[in-house]
């Protein structure tokens, strides 16, 4: 049970986390969706 309990909080909260929070933030500040996918193209891509 301790195994799965870590699975969500290292791997599916930060998913969740990061699609609310754009979600919030796309909804908040009016972003365009193009260049929130440059953003997070930049970001979440490694070099």
């Amino acid at each position: 049970m301790t195994e799965l309990f870590q699975i969500f909080l290292n791997v599916i909260l930060p998913v969740f986390g990061i699609v609310v929070l754009g979600y919030i933030l796309g909804d908040r500040l009016a972003l365009q969706t193009q260049s929130l996918t440059r953003a997070a193209y930049y970001v979440f891509v490694p070099a």
